[in-house]
């Protein structure tokens, strides 16, 4: 049986890990960091965060779009959904829990001064608002701290004090002839690190989350 939500757009829709009521879309391809970039004289579109209830087909858009604000994808934890927002012309990030039958509630305000915006999001179990640029990563809140990081390092999980990156490893590649050997090799590594940076543990592996939210090493 084919079920139309109440409201449609022609927009990709993706599921929200973790839970099995909503769905999400976000109406442009806009990073939070597209917003440093974006030329002064000229207006942001911004972007527009929709939900979809698949119990009943209901659409709901706790925010409407406004110009100059990018919207981030959200995250679930504990009954209700998080999301970021970028808003150039307050220059302020903001953190934002949300529930349909709940008012939206912004709980945190980030100066965007004072936030790394390549790759912010919201990251782990609970809510961790946190940003990686390829040499350092950082963590907003619920506390702050920060490490450098290894170009090859990407920041995937965190969970009781431990931050969990993968690392991907390239052998047997013949950079003179920029083609791979017979011996290459393509893998990936978790890093395990505490909040000060200390590598607690190396091993082979790669995170893949399941659909119920919970984390696996394979």
């Amino acid at each position: 049986m084919l079920k139309r939500f109440r409201e449609r757009s022609g927009i990709a829709i993706e599921e929200i890990i973790g839970q099995n009521r909503l769905a999400y879309s976000l109406s442009s391809h806009l990073d939070f960091y597209d917003l440093e970039g974006w030329p002064e004289n000229e207006v942001c579109p911004g972007s527009l965060l929709t939900f979809y209830d698949l119990q009943d087909g209901s659409v709901y858009k706790p925010l409407a779009q406004k110009e100059d604000v990018i919207c981030g994808k959200p995250h679930f934890f504990e009954k209700h959904y998080y999301f970021l927002t970028a808003d150039r012309q307050k220059k302020e990030v903001t953190l934002y829990r949300y529930h349909p039958e709940e008012a939206l509630q912004a709980i945190r305000v980030f100066p965007m001064k004072e936030v790394e915006l390549y790759n912010l999001q919201i990251m782990g179990e609970g809510i961790h608002v946190v940003s990686q640029n390829g040499s350092t990563f950082q963590c907003y809140d619920p506390e702050s701290f920060s490490f450098a990081i290894d170009p090859h390092d990407t920041a995937v999980f965190i969970s009781e004090g431990k931050v969990y990156l993968e690392r991907w490893i390239e052998e047997g590649w013949d950079e003179e002839n920029n083609c791979a050997t017979a011996d290459y090799r393509f893998y990936h590594k978790i890093i395990t690190r505490d909040f000060k940076g200390n590598t607690l543990s190396e091993e082979l592996g790669y995170l893949y989350q399941s659909h119920d939210g919970t984390w696996w090493i394979g």
